[in-house]
């Protein structure tokens, strides 16, 4: 029997076993994940000129407290606070004017800030209500019909980071986090390098990773036993159960949302309605790579601003330029969702066709060499990105930000001695950091505690 069964093998369940195995040494942990490879939603593309990350990017607030500064320290893994790159704000006619450029950002964050401040929003009213109405901070100083609709335009580049569109953000509950806040920090090499260095510390510290592994139910055991029965497929059709004292799950919301009922019956009431409620975003990414840069290469962002029709936004995505000739490209809702699915090459180069005619051209314009094109919204492993702001549906329903705690509240899954049998982690339980790698190391952290205080090891 294994003291803790870990299901899902990214920065949650690793942080989760590194935990436990490095206070109880003599723990039985093993971590099962479904997919073949570890990582979970952090995917790192190495056939590029250079590493890429198409899953998550950043360590946020590294020079803030981040749990993942912690890790990387002690994991002696190499980070970089890249210098604030030079910028450009792109429209169909060119380059905004720099000094336009400066009071539309200003106009925003003081919008944001309003809007975050608001006491009185009711559960009905969302994001966009606030920020888009008439005497928003968002049109301060901005007199002309051209210049208000840019306003809009570089406002819906938001909704790139919050994987959800403005008009379903919920006003009531928007800010009350710390997720994505601080200074941004990459990890050289890629997040790939942090996950193998995790997978390596647990298997050194005698915890067992197994890959290919489906679970298929969490049960209390039977009889006098005071564990769980785990049934699992391995992708040959294999079927076996292991039995462990406790479980701990970091499978994403939105797997949980498709199966919980299946995964852990006699879930409480509260779990379940936190479970169906709370909302799973959609954020894509497509790479292109090149022979040589077209691009003036001393910019270093460049933010591609959606034209406006009969008011509505055609979203485009914000474009990130990496040192070698690559253009990273950010699709946001609901871009990602036509998009994700179809041939990278096709889409590559549809892109790449849009691009031509949006950035500035330093040199003759070459089809990209490569395109990669993520597939996060059908793939079975994770089905969407990552938890989103509250939204206008999930507060109406109930939501609010307790419920992430109530996500990650263990559960007796109907045990008789009401002693718990799953512990939950992952960046859906992080009530200031969901969405982010932070929000996962933490709670990993949380659970790997708790699951060696509830077995005294």
């Amino acid at each position: 029997m294994y003291d803790v069964t870990i299901i899902g093998a990214g920065f949650a369940g690793l942080t989760a076993a590194r935990t436990i195995l490095k206070t109880a040494a003599k723990a039985r942990v093993v971590v099962l994940e479904a997919q073949k490879r570890t990582g979970g939603r952090c995917l790192t593309v190495h056939h590029l000129p250079g590493p890429v990350d198409v899953g998550c990017s950043w360590i946020h607030g590294y020079k803030e407290g981040s749990a993942v500064r912690d890790l990387v320290e002690e994991l002696r893994v190499e980070c970089y606070t890249p210098q604030k790159a030079k910028g450009s704000v792109l429209t169909a006619k060119g380059p905004l004017d720099p000094s336009l450029t400066t009071r539309l950002s200003k106009n925003l964050s003081n919008a944001l800030g309003s809007a975050a401040s608001n006491t009185t929003a009711t559960s009905e009213e969302s994001l966009a209500s606030s920020i888009f109405a008439p005497s928003s901070e968002l049109f301060s100083q901005l007199a002309s019909p051209e210049e208000r609709n840019l306003a809009k335009s570089l406002a819906r580049t938001l909704e790139i980071g919050m994987g959800v569109q403005l008009e379903d953000v919920s006003l009531r509950w928007f800010g009350y986090e710390d997720s994505a806040k601080g200074t941004d920090a990459a990890i050289v090499g890629g997040y790939d390098v942090l996950i193998e260095k995790l997978v390596n510390e647990v298997e050194g510290l005698g915890g067992e990773v197994r890959l290919g592994q489906h679970v298929e139910a969490v049960v209390p055991s039977s009889g006098d036993s005071h564990g769980v029965k785990i049934s699992i497929n391995d992708q040959n059709g294999g079927k076996a159960d292991i039995a462990s004292r406790l479980v701990v799950s970091s499978i994403p919301l939105s797997l949980l949302q498709k199966g919980h009922t299946s995964l852990f019956p006699s879930l409480s009431s509260r779990k379940q309605h936190a479970i169906e409620s709370t909302h799973v975003g959609q954020l894509g990414k497509i790479v292109l790579s090149y022979d040589k840069a077209w691009w003036p290469t001393d910019i270093g962002v460049f933010t591609v601003l959606p034209k406006q029709e009969r008011g509505k936004a055609k979203r485009k995505p914000i474009t990130w330029v990496k040192p070698h000739a690559t253009l990273l490209v950010y699709l946001p809702v609901p871009v990602v969702e036509h998009l994700e699915g179809k041939s990278a090459s096709e889409v590559g180069q549809a892109m790449h066709d849009y691009l031509s005619t949006s950035l500035p051209i330093h040199s003759a314009s070459t089809a990209p060499k490569t395109s990669v094109l993520t597939n996060w919204a059908h793939d079975p492993y994770s089905l969407g990105a990552t938890s989103t702001p509250l939204t206008v549906k999930s507060v109406s329903a109930g939501v609010d930000p307790t419920s992430f705690i109530e996500l990650g509240r263990p559960e007796t899954l109907g045990a008789a001695d009401g002693k718990p049998r799953v512990l939950f982690a992952g960046e859906h339980t992080s009530v200031n950091n969901r969405g982010s790698v932070t929000g996962a190391v933490e709670s990993g952290l949380r659970e790997g505690r708790r699951a060696v205080h509830l077995l005294d090891l």
